[in-house]
């Protein structure tokens, strides 16, 4: 007998919930690591299964047609909660400027603000290309900035090519969000 309750209990939504889940992870091993930086690793391993995580969870809902509406609520919010919270606490130990993570959680909060009003309206904006980009050029360059807390790589310049990507996923971040208002602007138009 088939069920009419939406299905939850997807690939793709196990996999969305597990990068929740290892967000509070991520962050106690990097806290962890300022006192036996081994933890540093154990972080950087499950931030990047995670970066994985987001990668595939996408292309497995539309292979397995496995598309849900709590799936498309909970990937982003799962791929804005880790950055975020990886960025904060990068900030925290001083591996990158606050007001860096300043302009991409305001970007964040605008962009969310736009989708919602569009939403509103009847309107679906979808993503644009820098922001699809900018999504690789953050992951990566947290990644490069957590492989600088760890001293078997700190003869390398991982510090400054994590900042490198971090930087251009700023400016992908900032062109992203006047690419949403000015999509927006013209359906309203």
């Amino acid at each position: 007998m088939q069920s009419d309750r939406p299905k939850i209990w997807t690939i793709p939504n196990i996999l969305t919930f597990s990068r929740i889940l290892a967000v509070p992870v991520v962050i106690y091993f990097m806290q962890k690591g300022v006192v036996r930086e081994q933890y540093f690793l154990w972080a950087l391993i499950i931030y990047t299964l995670a970066f994985i995580t987001d990668q595939i969870d996408g292309y497995l809902s539309r292979v397995l047609d496995q598309r849900t509406v709590l799936g498309e609520i909970l990937d982003p919010i799962a791929d804005k909660i880790i950055v975020l919270c990886v960025l904060i606490q990068l900030t925290y130990l001083n591996y990158m400027p606050a007001w860096v993570v300043m302009v991409l959680l305001t970007r964040e909060i605008l962009i969310n603000g736009l989708r919602a009003f569009a939403q509103t309206r009847g309107l679906s904006i979808l993503p644009s290309m820098s922001g699809k980009i900018k999504v690789y050029f953050q992951g990566f360059g947290l990644g490069f900035l957590m492989m600088t807390t760890y001293s078997p790589l700190a003869s390398l310049p991982v510090h400054k090519i994590g900042m490198i990507l971090i930087y251009i996923s700023l400016w992908l971040s900032i062109t992203s969000a006047f690419d949403y208002s000015n999509k927006l602007r013209k359906h309203l138009s």
